[in-house]
């Protein structure tokens, strides 16, 4: 079973078509990205998988469950692009609130803040509110919010944003532990160069269309990512 299937999908805004009949699987326990230049329909998809948004037709299963199904989004969690919070909040108040959403309860709380929060870095910041942090501390403390969960398939948008070299290589080590763990991570960006250390496939999207997806190995064949995805681009192999 693919941790996520796609088949068919169609996706229109107005008149104007979307995705085009896009099929796509993503294997339980690997991490995967989906690249596309702006415009190409990443956000869109992932828009779709997480049901934010109708679609005119075709499936897509999480875990072998429809998408509308309630049941299979239980163990999907979620990074959007930009995370927000209430700025009076602090760190910890942040994840004690996504952990109680995620039912942990008692004890375990403390024990799961305090492991998550060194698990990505916001441990010396606990107990500062958000409207005094930094836009990179920021982003960490969202991607620490997201793994309050026990989820099976992680979805993160653009998870390197506003992040420095350290905090870069601080959210790929947690990558890799969760795929340690048995767990899918499907990530969208645009810093390819940092994509290419980590992951094992890919998908390349562009004006709607699927035009790879396969292993990362079989993609760049002793390329580049970077090359490979601009020679797919502009047309060439």
């Amino acid at each position: 079973m693919n941790a996520l299937e796609i088949r068919n999908l169609e996706k229109y805004y107005g008149r104007k078509k979307i995705i085009k009949n896009v099929d796509l699987d993503v294997p339980q326990g690997v991490l995967f990205a989906l690249l596309g230049p702006n415009g190409a329909g990443k956000t869109t998809l992932i828009k779709s998988v997480l049901n934010f948004t109708s679609i005119k037709s075709g499936s897509i299963k999480i875990g072998g469950m429809d998408r509308k199904n309630f049941r299979g989004h239980e163990k999907v969690a979620y990074f959007p692009e930009k995370f927000f919070f209430f700025p009076y909040y602090t760190v910890e108040g942040v994840l004690r609130f996504y952990g109680s959403m995620y039912g942990i309860k008692g004890g375990l709380m403390k024990s799961r803040i305090d492991e998550i929060a060194k698990y990505a870095g916001i441990h010396d910041i606990l107990d500062m509110k958000l409207n005094k942090i930094s836009k990179g501390q920021m982003q960490r403390v969202g991607i620490g919010s997201v793994l309050m969960s026990e989820a099976d398939l992680y979805i993160f948008d653009e998870p390197f944003s506003g992040l420095d070299p350290i905090g870069i290589k601080n959210i790929k080590d947690i990558f890799q532990s969760l795929k340690k763990k048995g767990k899918t991570v499907f990530i969208n960006s645009h810093i390819l160069a940092e994509i290419e250390k980590i992951v094992d496939y890919v998908a390349i999207i562009n004006k709607g269309n699927i035009l790879y997806s396969g292993e990362l190995d079989d993609f760049v064949r002793g390329r580049s990512l970077e090359d490979a995805f601009y020679n797919l681009i502009e047309g060439g192999e």
